[in-house]
């Protein structure tokens, strides 16, 4: 009944749909950490106006780094307009997921340009249930796609075609909230959306809110529906749906409109989020896995030539999404022992989800050190040793990369986060007293340690 009542006053209509229905929030005990409203709470950054601004700024930018890189070409100012691009802004951008969350989407250019081109014209109409099911597989494509085009036409080097492509993103954008309610571009379709989503609950920052005063004092849900003044959720979120807080693009609309001040932006330790993921989460689990192998793929097109050609990379990319969508598919029976495996996925699935959003964890590494590829002057600088100094047995003839260091360290570091992740989802589910699978956990770790070599072999 409570299930029913609430989804009557989400409906933005006279249907209920499944994005209207958040059963059993009020039994949820919602997420712990430092709560940090009351200091933003005397920022003016969050109250409208100047998020808008910055808002409007960035968007600016944006198009001021397009419109460069399309009219100036190959001059010294495209240069650098599309260094930016691929040397600051998307290594920047990939770093931030899990380090700070989805910060990103707060001011993402492409939402703000949908948003704006909604308010002109656009058909709101109800996003189809095809694209909810298989918008995952839409955005696994596109983010391969992205980076791969980014590989063969060289976008490093070619400002044409980086503006080009960042042009088409905005009209997607723009396209999709011109023909459907709200930003379903950002919810179901965004590449750079669904991994700031997989990646948000190993990150430190969240955006949550107390259930059980949801669900006991609010009549209205505004947050999620919206008011006179200011839209509902963005991205059909209800702060009420704690297990799904990784949802939130970090708008910060639901704190102008909650009267109750249930919404709280919450630091906590790294990859804890990450352990209280539910079957709620299931849907974005192949983003994660097929995302886990492709970072390696594409890891190795930067530093082997011959697979950064068209033909071998567009292969070796399906191949590698391919395997996740395996890998996808069989990690349920692979977690829990074969005489009750069917019997413990279905009881458990919770499980399975937070293993996929782990391997992500760990496939961030290889994606930062191919990002670290594409700043400029890193690879010039090394480190060397003074002949006789205590370094000097320790580090090569010519000396070590700085590009190399980090990226190792970055895969290290990853490796480290996904150790912590692997082992909390192990120990809680013992404490649960859920029976897990010895042989299926020994070849998962087989499978990583596998991983984190390859990926330390080509850098290396």
């Amino acid at each position: 009944r409570e299930t029913v009542e609430v989804a009557t006053l989400c409906a933005d209509g006279s249907e209920i749909r499944a994005e209207h229905l958040f059963s059993g929030a009020s039994t949820e005990e919602g997420s712990s950490g430092l709560d940090l409203r009351r200091l933003l709470r005397r920022s003016r950054l969050f109250r409208g106006g100047p998020l808008a601004l910055l808002r409007g700024i960035v968007l600016v930018s944006f198009f001021g780094v397009i419109i460069l890189c399309l009219t100036a070409g190959s001059t010294p100012t495209g240069t650098m307009a599309n260094l930016f691009i691929w040397g600051f802004w998307e290594p920047v951008v990939f770093g931030l997921f899990l380090l700070a969350g989805s910060v990103w989407c707060t001011v993402c250019p492409l939402s703000t340009a949908g948003r704006w081109s909604q308010r002109l014209a656009s058909l709101r109409l109800t996003p189809p249930a095809w694209l909810k099911r298989y918008g995952v597989w839409l955005a696994t494509i596109g983010f391969f796609a992205i980076i791969a085009l980014e590989i063969v036409f060289h976008m490093g080097q070619n400002p044409r075609a980086s503006g080009l492509l960042l042009s088409g993103l905005v009209l997607a954008s723009m396209a999709f909230c011109g023909v459907y309610s709200r930003e379903v571009w950002c919810r179901y379709v965004c590449p750079l959306g669904a991994l700031a989503s997989g990646l948000a609950p190993a990150a430190p920052l969240e955006v949550s809110a107390r259930p059980g005063l949801c669900s006991s004092s609010c009549t209205t849900h505004d947050c999620y529906k919206g008011s006179s003044s200011v839209p509902g959720c963005s991205v059909f979120h209800h702060p009420l749906n704690a297990a799904e807080s990784h949802q939130c693009k970090l708008c910060f609309d639901c704190f102008k409109t909650c009267p109750h001040e249930s919404t709280r932006v919450l630091l906590r330790p790294p990859v804890v989020g990450l352990w209280r993921l539910s079957a709620a989460s299931a849907g974005l689990a192949p983003f994660a896995v097929a995302v886990f192998f492709l970072t390696l793929v594409l890891l190795a097109a930067k530093n082997f030539p011959w697979l950064a050609e068209a033909p071998i990379l567009i292969v070796a990319g399906l191949g590698a999404i391919g395997v996740g969508a395996l890998l996808h598919r069989v990690l349920p029976s692979m977690l829990f022992p074969s005489s009750n495996s069917a019997a413990e996925s279905r009881a458990n699935p919770g499980v399975a989800v937070q293993v996929a959003f782990a391997l992500l964890v760990l496939g961030w590494g290889p994606l930062m050190a191919y990002q670290i590829a594409n700043i400029p002057t890193v690879a010039s600088l090394r480190f060397a040793a003074a002949a006789g100094s205590f370094w000097a047995p320790v580090l090569p003839a010519g000396g070590l990369s700085l590009e190399v260091l980090i990226q190792v360290l970055m895969v290290l570091l990853a490796a480290g986060l996904a150790v912590i992740a692997f082992g909390g989802i192990v120990f809680l589910a013992e404490r649960r007293r859920i029976s897990l699978s010895r042989q299926g956990w020994a070849g998962l770790l087989v499978l990583c340690v596998l991983y984190v070599w390859a990926a330390l072999l080509v850098l290396l």
